[in-house]
């Protein structure tokens, strides 16, 4: 992934191949969506009495993988509780549906993707939208200390950050443990935060 993607910093190509991921997942998502609340109704008990177990067992049935594997980052996955569960639901299915096209290489990148598009698949769904921000988006802005192999940032790693939009100048940011920081020790913005964490992944600058 290149810097001005994490970033933000599309171009016209960029942009328009989101455009088409959001088209084709809201068609998947809409469909999925539908076939889940037929099956809840079909199966009001289930779903009363075991509403995580029964929705975890339809998703695994619907898009060939469970919830885990689809987050596939466990400090996320462990803020799955049941008292959000329910709220997460359409997120859930919302990011599977841009997984099955966009086939991410980490859960991380899935996450941010959905964040990026989720308004053009769901635009008038706001509540959706709210736990997506909330949910998903407070991930992407802490950033990933991890990787999906359950490795670490290497402590001092670094990433040099050309000058644009995100820095008025060449910048050079280290991993100091808990935050990126720059060369005049200032830490990085929240958004870029998580941006260069993802980066140093890409980058296996792990342990």
């Amino acid at each position: 992934m290149r810097l001005d993607e994490l970033f933000g910093l599309f171009s016209s190509d960029e942009e328009k191949e989101l455009k088409q991921l959001a088209l084709k997942a809201k068609g998947m998502y809409g469909k999925a969506l539908e076939n889940y609340e037929q099956i809840v109704a079909k199966n009001p008990q289930a779903f009363q009495q075991q509403p995580k177990q029964a929705f975890n067992k339809w998703f695994e049935h619907m898009f060939y993988k469970d919830v885990k594997r689809l987050i596939d980052f466990d400090e996320l996955y462990q803020k799955i509780t049941d008292r959000n569960f329910k709220n997460l639901i359409k997120p859930l299915i919302m990011l599977a549906s841009i997984n099955y096209y966009l086939k991410p290489k980490t859960g991380y990148s899935g996450a941010e993707t959905l964040v990026k598009i989720a308004p053009m698949i769901a635009k008038q769904d706001r509540d959706t939208l709210k736990v997506i921000e909330k949910f998903f988006g407070a991930f992407i802005r802490a950033g990933a200390s991890k990787a999906d192999s359950g490795g670490t940032v290497k402590l001092g790693a670094q990433i040099t950050v050309p000058k644009g939009a995100a820095v008025p100048q060449d910048t050079v940011f280290t991993w100091k443990g808990r935050m990126w920081l720059n060369d005049k020790q200032q830490p990085a913005s929240k958004d870029m935060q998580g941006a260069l964490t993802q980066m140093a992944i890409d980058q296996e600058m792990t342990e």
